[in-house]
């Protein structure tokens, strides 16, 4: 059966915008309510991090924000860290690292303003699952966070055990919310995966075009 060609042009341009929009739409995954209120760091070598849990309108993680302050030195280094849940119990003790990138720098230490660091393609999630991004400070170089005032129990201080053959996330995290009654401001940026519907139906209305074509 051929369709006329406007029609399946019309049909193909539509299809397309749809997927243009999908992959365009962004969201932000934050839990801090965009006030600073103050700052928190860990003191020496240790991670801090937001733990968020995946939705159907952000699977594909874009960037980091991070909100320093000017307690930090612009020159000082830290590494960003991602976890994965295993278990999806939402608890950072059975984390999993799945990506790292290493001596970056803050390009503003202005309290309450958040720089973004892009983040690589491919780090996708299904929905549901709970992940778990933030910093990495390094021994001699003090990093200062900000945090709101609201406290939701979703950021974790990680720091290392006495023992250094012994350290693990067993034995050193900790849920900051419930000591500090606040939150970190670090955020993540998220666009929903393509759909692979959506994906066949371009490919479908593309090759009835063609055939079209050569009819």
């Amino acid at each position: 059966m051929n369709f006329p060609r406007s029609f399946l042009l019309i049909l193909f341009a539509l299809t397309l915008l749809r997927f243009v929009n999908q992959s365009q739409a962004s969201m932000t995954y934050s839990v801090d309510d965009g006030v600073f209120a103050n700052h928190i760091s860990v003191g020496g070598s240790g991670l801090l991090l937001n733990a968020f849990q995946t939705v159907p309108s952000g699977t594909s993680l874009q960037a980091v924000e991070i909100a320093f302050t000017n307690q930090s030195p612009i020159s000082y280094a830290f590494d960003i860290v991602l976890f994965f849940d295993p278990n999806n119990d939402g608890s950072l003790l059975d984390g999993v690292e799945i990506f790292r990138e290493s001596n970056l720098t803050p390009s503003s230490i202005d309290q309450g303003i958040f720089v973004m660091f892009a983040l690589p393609a491919g780090v996708d999630f299904n929905v549901g699952d709970w992940f778990f991004i933030g910093v990495e400070e390094k021994d001699d170089q003090e990093l200062a966070i900000s945090t709101d005032a609201m406290g939701g129990n979703f950021s974790w201080i990680v720091t290392p055990a006495p023992d250094p053959a012994a350290a693990s996330l067993v034995n050193t995290f900790a849920n900051i919310s419930p000591v500090f009654a606040r939150d970190l401001m670090i955020r993540v940026v998220a666009v929903p995966e393509i759909s692979s519907s959506l994906l066949v139906s371009l490919g479908l209305i593309f090759g009835l075009t063609r055939r079209n074509r050569s009819c």
